[in-house]
């Protein structure tokens, strides 16, 4: 959660707000999605406003100082068999929840904090390495559509001879 997000605007009332603000260091996961597979899916937060607090649909985990940090936490539950436990326990049909109880009485590994931090340190490094890999993959892939599309054209409107290519 950083703030270039698009925040939705919401009515909430005093308490609503107290109970529910995002610090930073929160760790937010969806408990309820029309599709199984998007269960506890986690997100980092941040970035901390006065005005911005937890929506219904998700699930606002405040990690204790001393215990766990809350960027390991966001890792951890970012793994694939972490986040299956929470996939298991989701019920539905048309809609997927998942309760508090399945919630509050998860597993979770607490390695020492050094340990703790050294794990996400290493992880925002590797995946902020792969998203830039990613999108200079993507930009790769639009250039060649942009050469496929004008290669097309100009061998249509005979910009390029192509006779001496046919089989």
């Amino acid at each position: 959660i950083t703030s270039d997000l698009d925040f939705m605007e919401a009515t909430a009332s005093i308490e609503e707000i107290k109970k529910f603000h995002l610090k930073v260091g929160d760790v937010l996961l969806t408990k309820d999605s029309e599709e199984w597979n998007d269960i506890a899916i986690p997100a980092y937060v941040a970035f901390e406003d006065p005005d911005m607090i937890c929506g219904y649909h998700l699930a606002q985990v405040r990690p204790q100082k001393k215990a766990i940090q809350g960027k390991y936490l966001f890792w951890f539950l970012s793994a694939d068999c972490v986040n299956h436990q929470f996939s298991i326990e989701a019920s539905g049909v048309t809609r997927y929840g998942l309760s508090n109880y399945a919630l509050s009485n998860s597993l979770c590994l607490i390695p020492p904090e050094k340990e703790q931090e050294a794990i996400a340190i290493f992880l925002d490094k590797k995946t902020a390495q792969l998203d830039e890999q990613v999108t200079r993959a993507q930009k790769s892939i639009e250039l060649l559509k942009e050469y496929r599309t004008s290669l097309i054209s100009d061998v249509v409107t005979g910009k390029i001879d192509v006779r001496g290519y046919a089989a």
